[in-house]
Formats: C-alpha cells, sequence, structure tokens
C-alpha cells in the first residue's frame, strides 16, 4: 500500500492559510512520508519539519481541479517546504516550494506520467518538471511560463 493518507478520510475545513492555526489531526497527517490527494479536495499540505507555511489557495484549487480531471490520485512527495527543509533536501533557494506554488507528485510509470500531465496542462499549468520517479509542478508567476525541463 502507498504510503500517504487518503483524503476521502479527511473532513474538508476551512483551508489554513501563512500565520493560521492547523487543526488537531495536522500533525499525524504531516507524519506521512507523502500525502495523498485522493477523491476528495485537498485542503493543505503544511511542511514536514515545522508544520508551517501551507499551499496558496488558487494553486491548491487549481491543483484539484487537475487531479479530479486525472482521475488518478495525487501522491504528492513534497508541497510546502520551510526554508530549513529546503536547504536540507538541496533544493534551491528560489524554489516555489518555500513559498506554497510547488509539488512534486509521485508518479512511476509513463502511462501515469502522461495522465498527470494532461491534466496538468488542461487545468493551466505551464511549469512542468519531470523526474524518473516524480511530476514537479508549479504556479509561479515570477518564473519563465511555458517550460518543461528534465530533472
Amino acid at each position: 500500500m502507498e504510503k500517504g493518507l487518503r483524503m476521502e478520510t479527511v473532513k474538508e475545513t476551512t483551508a489554513v492559510s501563512f500565520g493560521l492555526t492547523a487543526p488537531a489531526w495536522l500533525p499525524a497527517f504531516n507524519e506521512w512520508v507523502g500525502c495523498m490527494i485522493g477523491v476528495a479536495t485537498l485542503v493543505y499540505a503544511l511542511g514536514p519539519c515545522c508544520r508551517s507555511g501551507g499551499l496558496v489557495p488558487d494553486f491548491r484549487d487549481k491543483l484539484n481541479h487537475a487531479r479530479e480531471n486525472a482521475g488518478v490520485p495525487f501522491v504528492l512527495n513534497s508541497a510546502f517546504r520551510c526554508s530549513a527543509h529546503n536547504a536540507e533536501v538541496g533544493g534551491s533557494e528560489t524554489s516555489s516550494h518555500l513559498a506554497g506554488l510547488a509539488v512534486d507528485i509521485r508518479c512511476n510509470d509513463s502511462r501515469t506520467r502522461w495522465i498527470v500531465i494532461d491534466a496538468l496542462k488542461q487545468a493551466g499549468f505551464n511549469r512542468i518538471g519531470i523526474g524518473k520517479t516524480f511530476i514537479h509542478v508549479d504556479d509561479d508567476l515570477t518564473k519563465p511560463t511555458g517550460v518543461v525541463w528534465l530533472y
């Protein structure tokens, strides 16, 4: 069984934005290696080490739209990162993960990769990075758009 939390087991609540208090169940949610966007709506994903931050609501909503179109679960290897965690994983100092505008979606086969990328493009994403085991997507308007890159 994939590590991650199936979102249908979590009741939807008001989205957490920067500086707001998270609900009691969130620390357990973040203990998982990845969080899964399953059948229900992704509420938010906080930093795994400091439990701060979260995804920008418009980005999160767009990501949920892509997941609904894809019809496959999105297992997130990485979402928001605080600067300490970003440095720990070797992330760029300008990483969009730091702003809550990027996620890495686990993807281990070519068919799923095609489905996820197609759904991301249909949802309006235009910054996609392709790794061997993940797809990075961000919605950072401070960076060039209409780009695809390889890791």
